[in-house]
């Protein structure tokens, strides 16, 4: 059960005061399910590793961060003490990220280059320490 918790507590100490500027999370996720906008999912089991570092962070967590994934990093907010994390990869995309239980996330990219669309993933992460 303690290596369960492990992803929701690196979310939570990281968004607190007890993790001050610098301190980076790493979090080691399949994603396990990719739904599209339409709400049709299927079976996903790619990898994906996110590196999360906070940067300017408020007494409640609220604040700053820098999210690192797939060899890019991107400006990240957090608003509040567990999620969610917001962020952009381009200027038509907003990526957002929660905490969903003790070793899950959802990550939810939309996208509106052309139209308003959606992709959501369920993740199953670990931390890699």
């Amino acid at each position: 059960m303690r290596r369960l918790s492990s992803v929701l507590f690196a979310l939570t100490a990281m968004a607190t005061t007890a993790f001050a500027e610098g301190a980076v999370q790493v979090l080691d996720c399949t994603q396990t399910t990719t739904c599209d906008a339409a709400g049709a999912c299927g079976p996903d089991d790619a990898a994906i590793v996110f590196t999360l570092t906070p940067v300017d962070v408020g007494p409640g967590g609220a604040g700053e961060y820098t999210i690192a994934h797939g060899g890019a990093a991107y400006p990240m907010t957090n608003t509040d003490t567990i999620g969610p994390f917001v962020w952009a990869e381009g200027a038509d995309d907003v990526q957002t990220l929660m905490p969903t239980g003790p070793n899950t996330l959802l990550w939810v990219r939309q996208n509106s280059v052309t139209a308003l669309t959606a992709t959501t993933h369920f993740l199953t992460c670990k931390d890699p320490a």
